[in-house]
């Protein structure tokens, strides 16, 4: 179907609704008429409780069905058919029983759908309306005001949920009529009368009072008679003064409240202090004064104010003889400004709390004690305290009191004094000295609070000698109940010594002002409990000053007849968490080849959350930057809530490390720190140079190429070979001096600046055929010579670099002008050499004789060697001189 056709829809709804009511007014069917009257009753009224009959009547031949079709509502919602009954055809009756509120509203008979009336579905309906008879009133109060305007007020009593009428009157006995209430107030649950000046209730006059309620269930009527003067309500008292006042009183005057300075015989008022001190301001306490307009209150607190106000109350009396015969009536109220004041000073009052905080000394024999104590109370303190003292006596045996004593005032703002570290004098003179408190001697101390006019009692605490110590308490167990309490429990020491008479539960808080940590002033408790002391286990829970999140020492001291015994002391978290906030100043520094030192600030206090079980350090080799190489790290756990330092050993020399560290307690670890990075301290290489090869080898040098040790542990700084047991510290070129023809086994060792590491394997090598070194210089065999004739003897070279092949023999003449090529002469395998010289010119000549040494290479070619030094010798007249000098020359000659 289009949406076009859709739209069409609700128009013609509305035109076939105007249709249906046009046939029907002109069929002469009122729908209004139609309905009227087919329910009965058409608006029942009934009780609540009781029970409704409707009858809904049909007309077959109309309604096109019969009263078994019909169905019912109450308001919107369909009531079951089990609700209802067919009476006949025509008649479907519905039963209501047991009414309640919930039964109100409209009752609707219907035909079911389609139908053929003109009128619709519905056939009629009625309206019901469900209530209660109204109750006697009841009289809640009445008050005549300052006898001027008189009300009372009565309780309706229970809701009647339909209209209901209320109406008051009055009259006295002297015979006046009924006069209505001139002002009715009407509350959902109350009503009352203001009867109006006018009345006449001055004098002892009786009214009659008739108040009723009555509506369609019923009417209900209360009557009583009263007399307004017993329930007069004064005005307040005016004029209120203070005019004396001492210590501990306070004398008060006032005025008549206004409009009752002049009250009629029967009546009188009576007047009572209404205060409250500053130390207890939601504690009122009453004082009846008298009835007249002064008195006085006692057994005050000095030094206290007082807030006060003075009530009057009035009194019924006889009207010929005075005496009060009554006391009806109410209060009056106090004042809009009371009065403030407050007593004169007096001595303080009550004893100072305190307590004996005792702990062994390092010193043997001597003892440990502080005096703690509280404020006196305020409302004890009768001033402006000026000054706690302190006075140490110690006691003899059998308990007398020694007459040397010990005394020392303490400023008002300090609330402990530690005995064993200031200073007293003594009594009776004026020298001054530090108080030793011995372990064998026992002692009593006394404290008490001065100020301007006296001082308070003693408070006496007994601190005992040896074996009258009450035994320390077992462990302490400590449970947190809430962020603000805990719970702390011990097994209560078995005394036989001494009789326990309480125990001392003291905490205090861990605090920190400027990274400076202390522990703060105690608070304490004290337990003198009959039926706790013979337990064995023992519980106290704290929760007074309490914080969330806090560090706090708790500490138990057992108190026995003897005195005060020895702290056990247990700390602990209020809500423990995981620390928060990293650790500071982390410092990580080389400590050796091997080892690195890991040092840092203990974590801050307000940042544990919780007993510190110590910290967490993690660190490893770091594998490129500031990556751990893979599966390297390391965990150590270190206790100790101050622990602040940690040796890493084990590790691996010139390394570079990372190291971070996080605080732990028992709920778990806080935030690491950034990491630390330090490299530790070189060390000799490991092993030895790597991939050892020979990159040049001849008859004079060996060059080599390594690489460096797998594991340097440093900067190489050079290295060493050690060449057939000989050792060489290689320079830049890498290279090692060698001769020919020879077998060589070289190992390589790298070095740092900490040291050398092993050798390598031996590596072997065999030179190849060089030149040979230059001889020593030829010898002359003098008994074969002539003067031109020379025997020279042969020596072989040291190093020959191979197998010597022959050797060369020159001469020629010495500082000749004409320089000529040498004479070279070719010796085969022998020693000796006989050179002839030109002795032509028969004169004395100087010749020079060398000689060179020839190897042959591997491919037969001629290795001429170094020639040795020159030998000088005179030939042809000088036969038997010869002069032999030699010279480092470097000559070669050319063999042919």
């Amino acid at each position: 179907m289009s949406r076009s056709t859709q739209s069409w829809f609700p128009v013609l709804d509305c035109l076939l609704a105007m249709f249906v009511s046009i046939a029907a007014q002109s069929s002469g069917c009122s729908f209004h008429e139609d309905i009227h009257g087919r329910v009965q009753p058409v608006s029942p009224l009934v009780l609540v409780g009781s029970t409704v009959i409707l009858n809904c009547t049909i007309h077959p031949d109309v309604d096109g069905i019969t009263a078994r079709g019909v169905f019912w509502r109450h308001n919107t919602e369909t009531i079951p058919a089990e609700g209802y009954r067919v009476l006949s055809d025509t008649v479907s009756q519905l039963v209501i029983e047991n009414v309640s509120s919930d039964s109100a509203g409209r009752y609707e008979c219907f035909v079911p759908e389609p139908t053929n009336r003109d009128c619709g579905s519905l056939v009629g309906g009625a309206e019901l309306e469900v209530g209660y008879a109204p109750e006697q009133p009841v009289l809640d109060s009445c008050v005549s005001d300052n006898l001027a305007l008189f009300s009372c007020s009565w309780y309706k009593g229970r809701e009647t949920l339909i209209q209901t009428k209320y109406s008051i009157t009055y009259t006295n006995y002297d015979g006046h009529e009924d006069q209505v209430c001139p002002r009715l107030i009407q509350e959902s649950a109350s009503l009352s009368c203001d009867f109006g000046p006018g009345t006449s209730h001055v004098g002892n006059v009786h009214f009659r009072l008739n108040v009723t309620a009555e509506n369609q269930l019923g009417r209900a009527e209360s009557v009583i008679v009263v007399n307004p003067v017993n329930y007069v309500k004064p005005a307040p008292v005016r004029s209120l003064d203070v005019i004396g006042q001492g210590s501990t009183s306070v004398s008060l005057s006032w005025s008549n409240p206004e409009g009752l300075s002049h009250l009629p015989r029967v009546l009188g008022l009576l007047y009572q202090a209404r205060y409250r001190s500053e130390w207890d301001p939601d504690t009122v306490q009453y004082v009846n004064l008298s009835q007249t307009t002064q008195g006085e209150l006692t057994d005050l607190n000095p030094f206290t104010t007082y807030e006060i106000c003075v009530r009057a109350h009035p009194v019924q009396l006889d009207s010929s003889s005075g005496d009060v015969i009554g006391t009806d009536g109410y209060w009056s109220d106090c004042p809009r400004q009371e009065v403030s004041v407050r007593t004169h000073k007096a001595a303080p009052v009550g004893t100072v709390p305190a307590w004996l905080h005792v702990t062994p000394s390092r010193d043997p024999g001597v003892r440990n004690v502080v005096v703690y104590w509280k404020e006196l109370p305020l409302r004890n303190q009768n001033g402006d305290i000026k000054n706690y003292r302190v006075s140490v006596t110690s006691r003899l045996e059998h308990g007398q009191i020694s007459q040397v004593s010990y005394r020392t005032t303490v400023p008002d703002n300090k609330r402990h004094l530690n005995l064993s570290e200031n200073v007293f004098k003594v009594k009776g003179s004026r020298s001054e000295m530090q108080l030793q408190l011995k372990s064998d001697t026992s002692y009593v101390i006394k404290i008490y609070a001065s100020n301007e006019l006296g001082s308070s009692p003693d408070t006496s605490l007994l601190l005992p000698q040896d074996g009258e110590v009450p035994t320390v308490p077992s462990t302490i167990q400590v449970n947190v109940t809430s962020p603000t309490s805990v719970m702390l429990s011990w097994q209560q020491p078995a005394e036989s010594r001494v009789q326990l008479t309480g125990y001392i539960v003291f905490w205090m808080a861990w605090k920190s002002e400027n990274r400076l940590y202390t522990w703060g002033q105690p608070d304490w408790e004290r337990v003198a409990d009959d039926q706790t002391l013979p337990k064995r286990i023992v519980q106290h829970e704290v929760s007074r000053g309490l914080e969330g999140r806090t560090r706090y020492r708790f500490g138990i001291v057992m108190v026995s007849s003897e005195g005060f015994g020895e702290a056990k002391l247990v700390d602990v978290y209020t809500e423990e968490m995981a620390p928060v906030g990293q650790v500071e100043d982390v410092s990580l520094t080389p400590a050796g080849r091997t080892s690195l030192q890991l040092t840092w600030e203990p974590l801050r206090l307000e940042w544990r959350r919780g007993i510190l079980q110590g910290y967490q350090v993690q660190y490893c080799p770091l594998a490129a930057g500031t990556i751990c190489a893979e599966g390297t790290t390391n965990t150590v756990n270190v206790t100790g809530e101050e622990t602040a330092s940690l040796l890493l050993q084990g590790l691996s020399p010139f390394t570079k490390y990372s190291a971070t560290i996080a605080a732990v307690n028992r709920e778990g670890l806080g935030p690491f720190t950034d990491a630390s990075v330090q490299t530790t301290a070189e060390a000799a290489p490991e092993d030895p140079p790597t991939n050892i090869t020979f990159s040049q080898v001849t008859a004079r040098v060996l060059q080599l190429t390594w690489d460096l040790p797998t594991t340097p542990n440093g900067i190489i700084a050079y290295y060493m070979a050690e060449v057939n047991g000989e050792v060489h510290q290689l320079g830049d070129v890498n290279t090692v001096p060698v001769y020919g023809n020879t077998s060589y086994a070289v190992r390589l060792q790298a070095c740092t600046s900490a040291g050398c590491g092993p050798f390598s394997p031996s590596h072997s090598v065999t030179t190849p055929i060089g030149a040979p070194e230059a001889p020593p210089p030829p010898t002359v065999s003098e008994r074969r010579s002539s003067p031109s004739t020379v025997h020279l003897q042969l020596a072989t070279p040291a190093h020959p670099n191979g197998l010597i092949d022959h050797y060369l023999v020159s001469y020629a003449l010495k500082d000749s002008k004409d320089r000529t090529q040498p004479h070279v002469q070719r010796v085969e395998g022998a020693s000796e050499a006989v050179l002839e010289v030109d002795c032509a010119g028969n004169k004395a000549v100087m010749y020079e004789f060398w000689v060179q040494a020839v190897n042959r290479d591997e491919e037969g070619e001629l290795l001429i060697g170094e020639p040795s030094e020159r030998l000088e010798r005179q030939m042809c007249l000088v036969r038997y001189s010869e002069i032999a000098t030699s010279k480092n020359r470097n000559l070669k000659s050319s063999y042919y």
